[in-house]
């Protein structure tokens, strides 16, 4: 019983997880590396006591088949998770204990108390109604939640058979490479194979008078030489670094995920001052976002504030808090744009909260809002804002915030709903959109309706033009056109 109640505070707090790492990193990724993670930790362990095994190939079988069960209840989870509250999700777990009782006779013979068991089921689904705010057709989210916990409701109990026969140890692992091996399958199929390490190291990188600057989520700050590599100096702050990184007057500055900036200097590491803004439990990567024009320097944090900083005096200018239009819509995790600044010291900002800004640096008032945004950066004219989103490219004039173009661009169906921007950059005759399929596609400025598309690579992680030349880098390869 012991062991039973501390398993089940283990999976509360595991599941509780989920969906702000779903929401930041895709369903296939947390898939991926949760279900890689837990076959070597069983393998280990199944290795470690493989002296002691027995082994029944029918009851194999039956794990396997448990595996599978249990593997399609998984991918139904993580789905769930993509699009509904975690409180309504975990709730749907008593669907899975009135499947399991269910699959326990038929499996043991382990009959119920009918009266209460028709109790249960009553007010399990009245439960759901409420959920579903009492109309018929039941959300997508749930639907995903109830079938999860049928596939569970089934797995659990089946895989009670082996156990008594071969053991938990050759059981578990069963049922683990079964998944594993069905996640994998299904990520080559969506193309989204491949092990990102970024989940677990990261780090941002800045080049600055024959230096180079490294800092990583582990909290470190390295300085290079660009000459010859060797380290110049290395600090350590303790909490890791998520912010792009800007220097400016021979400091370097960049914000943690306490939402806390630093000014350190680029001669020996030596902190000039630091400045602590507030912060939330759920956090992205993309929240800390960080732009200098003249002696200001702006930023935005994870608790969807933008802050202004007047590095001449060190002190605050303004701030303000992103606002979303309905407060039941707020998004789990804040994300922002990276922050653009024109000459006339105008900041261009989106969120996804939902809007677009043109905020005076000076001041802090918001000059326009536009309700439509993008994570990606911005590219600016002289007159326009230029930026991608998903499958479209949007145009809005910088002087009044109007959307003077927003197209879809790709009308491949075999492509279509799984094409998403990732980047974009402006040359002198055309706008240049990166995918995530490796497609480049060529927006002619002079007329918005002529594009081509033709295939890079995948992998695609920047851009710059320079001296006319077009040069795009890849995971794997620098390409020139």
């Amino acid at each position: 019983m012991i062991t039973a109640i501390l398993g089940v505070m283990c999976f509360g707090i595991a599941d509780a997880l989920w969906r702000p790492n779903i929401l930041r990193y895709g369903h296939l990724k947390v898939l991926i590396h949760r279900t890689l993670l837990t076959t070597v930790f069983l393998g280990g362990y199944f290795f470690l006591n493989h002296n002691n095994q027995h082994y029944d190939l029918s009851m194999v079988f039956v794990a396997i088949l448990s595996g599978g069960i249990a593997g399609v209840g998984l991918y139904f989870l993580v789905k769930a998770f993509q699009t509904e509250s975690t409180a309504n999700i975990l709730f749907l777990n008593i669907i899975t204990l009135l499947v399991s009782q269910f699959s326990s006779l038929l499996l043991f013979d382990d009959s119920p108390n009918w009266a209460l068991y028709l109790i249960q089921i009553f007010l399990s689904l009245l439960a759901v109604l409420c959920f579903n705010q009492f109309q018929l057709k039941i959300r997508q989210g749930l639907q995903y939640g109830l079938l999860a916990s049928i596939c569970f409701g089934v797995a659990y109990p089946l895989a009670g058979v082996p156990i008594e026969s071969i053991g938990h140890s050759v059981t578990i692992f069963c049922q683990e490479l079964v998944i594993l091996c069905g996640i994998l399958v299904l990520s080559y199929f969506k193309k989204n194979l491949g092990i990102d390490f970024k989940i677990y190291f990261d780090f941002k990188i800045i080049a600055f008078k024959n230096k180079i600057f490294i800092a990583d989520n582990l909290g470190n700050i390295h300085c290079l030489s660009i000459i010859d590599l060797t380290t110049l100096w290395k600090k350590n702050f303790g909490v890791p670094f998520k912010s792009n990184l800007k220097i400016h007057r021979n400091n370097l500055y960049l914000i943690n995920s306490n939402s806390k900036i630093y000014s350190i200097s680029t001669e020996d590491g030596k902190l000039n001052w630091s400045f602590e803004t507030a912060s939330r439990d759920l956090k992205d990567n993309k929240s800390y976002q960080i732009a200098i024009y003249n002696n200001n320097l702006v930023f935005t944090n994870d608790n969807a504030e933008i802050y202004c900083l007047d590095l001449s005096k060190n002190n605050i200018k303004w701030s303000l808090i992103f606002q979303t239009a309905n407060f039941e819509n707020t998004p789990l995790l804040f994300r922002s744009s990276p922050v653009s600044i024109d000459n006339n010291g105008y900041i261009f900002v989106s969120t996804n909260y939902g809007y677009t800004y043109a905020i005076d640096i000076t001041t802090g008032l918001i000059k326009w809002s536009i309700p439509i945004y993008s994570t990606n950066r911005f590219s600016i004219t002289d007159k326009y804002l230029v930026n991608s989103w998903n499958d479209r490219v949007f145009i809005i004039k910088k002087k009044n915030g109007k959307l003077v173009f927003n197209k879809k661009l790709n009308n491949s169906k075999k492509y279509d709903g799984k094409t998403f921007y990732k980047d974009l950059i402006i040359g002198n005759n055309w706008i240049y959109v990166f995918d995530n399929n490796g497609f480049k596609t060529s927006l002619s400025k002079n007329n918005l309706r002529k594009h081509n598309r033709i295939k890079i690579g995948k992998n695609y992680q920047n851009s710059i033009i320079h001296k006319n030349n077009l040069y795009i880098n890849t995971k794997n390869s620098i390409l020139k056109f």
